[in-house]
């Protein structure tokens, strides 16, 4: 099993072939300090030229922050981006997230060749998801295949503003 624990600010590429991953984090801000308000998380994977990547159980993380996000007027932001040329597929369950905050800016993309979850659902995909008064923006865009899952967030915040793309193809 691949086991993937990146950095605050991170950026992987990989070509050809692939991977799986029980537990994935590229770019990760955690903190209850609220000293630490303003951090900035930036995750990015892309796994090109027909790569694939299986997740099965487990969570993966890429370009978020949790904890306290938010002091008056200054926030966290998280930007997160996976790519996958091949198949993105899970086996068992499990969650994903990609540009999440509790209260900050959010930013969030994955896009895959195809979606295949169809031998184990998640039980969430959170993509540009932002806590009470933040700021979500999120993109899902995948050229086919099965789409299983619990919960669906895409673009999200609550009394903030937000934008979702959801493109299945």
């Amino acid at each position: 099993a691949l086991v993937l624990v990146l950095g605050i600010l991170c950026s992987w590429k990989l070509a050809g072939g692939g991977g799986s991953a029980s537990f994935l984090v590229v770019g990760n801000v955690t903190s209850l300090d609220a000293t630490q308000i303003g951090s900035t998380s930036t995750g990015s994977l892309s796994l090109l030229n027909g790569a694939n990547l299986q997740l099965f159980g487990g969570s993966g993380f890429v370009g978020t922050t949790f904890g306290t996000d938010r002091v008056g007027g200054t926030i966290n932001t998280a930007t997160g981006t996976l790519t996958v040329d091949g198949t993105l597929s899970t086996l068992g369950s499990g969650t994903f997230y990609a540009g999440v905050t509790t209260g900050g800016v959010a930013t969030g993309t994955v896009q895959a060749g195809a979606i295949d979850t169809s031998a184990g659902p998640l039980f969430g995909l959170y993509v540009g998801y932002s806590g009470a008064q933040g700021q979500g923006t999120g993109a899902l865009v995948a050229g086919g295949g099965t789409l299983r899952v619990t919960d669906a967030v895409i673009g999200f915040t609550s009394g903030g503003t937000a934008t979702g793309t959801l493109s299945l193809h």
